[in-house]
């Protein structure tokens, strides 16, 4: 992803969350949800986005994988208490 949009490594960070799917009471087989939080960069990179992350995901040996986008918003971004 550093090199779709240009942006230095330590911008980026993983947060892995253990889940357990249930659907209709009972426990269900998993496949990975990868939530992405970005400002905006267009539609070019997040479909190259996407397509790499689920390039990566198939090759760990999930069959499914659904990547969600979240565009930040510069004006209502803080780092430390001040806008980003």
């Amino acid at each position: 992803m550093q090199a779709i949009i240009d942006v230095p490594r330590e911008y980026f960070a993983l947060d892995h969350v253990d889940s357990m799917y249930i659907m209709d009471g009972k426990e269900a087989a998993e496949y990975p949800l990868v939530y992405v939080n970005l400002f905006d960069r267009g539609r070019e990179a997040e479909d190259r986005i996407a397509k790499a992350i689920t390039k990566h995901v198939h090759h760990a040996g999930y069959e499914n994988v659904d990547v969600i986008f979240t565009i930040l918003e510069r004006s209502r971004y803080y780092e430390n208490g001040e806008h980003f």
